[in-house]
């Protein structure tokens, strides 16, 4: 059980767990929170996060204590409300590294500059004309992205790694492969909304050598024996054999034959038999793992001898989530999620935000902790704190003690094992900062960083995020307050035809010309 207190203005004030936690928020007179302090069973500081803004309402100062460690990390914006830099200090003030920005006047991140102890690591970020990043450059070396005729990331390509993308007609992620073969797949309902998932794992078996049969191949194995290959049966091998062998570029065929194991998805769901397909709903009990009974995966297999005694196996395997979906939130959530036998898995429960989760197989309840913007920043077990991560600006994990199998990260939001966020209409890509796919919101006519319909959030992640993948929102746990005349930005109605370019070149010449004219004021 959760209960949450509330001031007379209807600002919430405290959060009370079922596990004896608690959290208190403080506010301004503008109903802006400026401290967010989490509390274990004994009362004990698990975690904070203070607050200091402009007369804009941005975030200029936060204070994070974590871990037991304090950092100030300090934010400053160009005119058009951008982070322009971040600078991280300690707790005694102490400059500890800052972080700058550079932009250009389509609202595509050109540099990003990072300083720490007098020496500087830059990316630089090369894009198209449709505003579509294409490379990626650092000190790790260059990431090449390409797209295809509808907008959609296609492939990235760095060294000698490469992910390739698969999407259907109505431009959403099917699959992800590599150079293993299938790494993630993905299904959804006909309101975009995403029910069904299957990622790669690794596993590993030990066993005693002097007991270990013959290897003997998988009839599903690739007559090579070298390529990634997929040994399920009935409907879980149906649906990842065909993600897997989807070829990059899908053609009329295969959207017809995904269609056919879609709908085969839906009658698992549904508990009805194998279609007229033959793709088989409840298949027979058949054991998975490598080195026992009659069947090895001769091609997913790699032997590690463990001298004399053991021998281990480590070999590749799909976990598969079928999801339960709450559509009447405003923006929809997973209540509930379930294994290919429809075992449940985890079980999550919302009240301001999403607040615990139930992880089925380990018989464990775990307690969300987040900052400002909703980012799981913590977990919580029994009242003690389990589990901390920390993120990047645009929302690449840093550091985590997270091994519960959690899969809310930034912002919220579900991370998968390719690194990114499913933002509902579009997958985020945190390292790039950008999105996989063009938006089908095509901004608006007064507002030009919103015509942009690959960048995230307008290029300022500190004070917005982006539920819908198409449009951004305040922060989770702040109040809407209506920006003062003083830092307030106008744009003119443009005429129809207008570039971006030009739009933004109008506007910087008008903002230099505001400028002028206070000066002007002030002297």
């Amino acid at each position: 059980k959760t209960t949450y207190s509330y001031n007379e203005a209807g600002d919430m004030t405290e959060v009370k767990r079922g596990d004896g936690t608690k959290s208190f928020l403080t506010y301004d007179q503008a109903h802006r929170v400026t401290e967010l302090r989490h509390l274990d069973k004994k009362d004990k500081l698990i975690s904070s996060y203070a607050y200091e803004y402009d007369d804009g309402n941005y975030i200029t100062k936060e204070t994070i204590t974590q871990d037991g460690e304090t950092l100030i990390q300090a934010y400053t914006y160009d005119s058009l409300g951008q982070v322009e830099t971040m600078t991280v200090s300690s707790k005694a003030g102490k400059e500890l590294s800052k972080l700058t920005y550079t932009y250009d006047l389509a609202g595509n991140k050109l540099t990003s500059v990072a300083e720490v102890d007098g020496k500087k690591e830059e990316t630089r970020f090369t894009y198209d004309d449709n505003n579509r990043l294409t490379q990626l450059e650092n000190k790790d070396g260059i990431t090449t992205y390409t797209y295809d005729q509808n907008g959609n990331r296609i492939s990235s390509k760095k060294n000698d790694e490469q992910l390739d993308y698969i999407y259907d007609t109505e431009n959403r992620l099917l699959a992800v492969k590599d150079k293993q073969g299938l790494l993630m797949a993905a299904l959804y309902d006909g309101d975009d909304n995403r029910v069904f998932t299957a990622s790669r794992k690794e596993g590993k078996y030990t066993y005693q050598l002097f007991k270990r049969e013959e290897k003997k191949k998988s009839p599903y194995t690739a007559p090579n024996g070298e390529e990634h290959s997929l040994f399920w049966y009935g409907f879980s091998q149906n649906v990842l054999q065909a993600l897997s062998s989807l070829p990059q570029t899908v053609g009329t065929i295969w959207h017809e034959i995904f269609d056919d194991v879609s709908t085969a998805y839906h009658k698992k769901v549904a508990k009805d038999r194998a279609n007229e397909e033959g793709l088989v709903v409840n298949p027979p009990s058949i054991g998975e793992l490598p080195g026992g009974g009659e069947v090895t995966y001769a091609s997913q297999v790699k032997d590690v001898l463990i001298p004399y005694t053991t021998r281990e196996d480590s070999f590749n395997y799909y976990e598969e989530r079928n999801y339960v979906n709450d559509i009447n939130r405003q923006h929809t959530e997973v209540l509930q999620t379930y294994d290919r036998e429809l075992k449940a898995k985890e079980t999550y429960t919302y009240g301001h935000g999403r607040t615990s989760y139930h992880n089925h197989e380990m018989r464990d309840q775990y307690h969300y902790l987040t900052n400002q913007a909703g980012s799981s920043t913590g977990l919580t077990k029994d009242g003690v704190a389990v589990a901390s991560t920390s993120y990047t600006l645009y929302g690449s994990t840093t550091e985590t003690t997270d091994t519960t199998g959690n899969p809310y990260a930034y912002n919220g939001e579900a991370r998968d094992i390719t690194g990114f966020d499913y933002l509902r209409a579009r997958y985020y890509d945190s390292q790039a900062g950008t999105f996989l796919t063009e938006d089908s919101y095509q901004g608006q006519l007064t507002n030009p960083l919103s015509q942009n319909r690959y960048s995230y959030v307008h290029n300022n992640p500190v004070n917005y995020t982006d539920p819908s993948g198409h449009v951004r929102k305040r922060g989770t746990k702040s109040k809407k307050v209506k920006k003062t005349k003083k830092t307030e930005t106008l744009y003119p109605i443009f005429p129809s035809g207008t570039s971006i370019l030009d739009q933004q070149r109008i506007i910087a010449d008008t903002q230099k010309a505001k400028g002028l004219i206070e000066a002007q004021k002030r002297f």
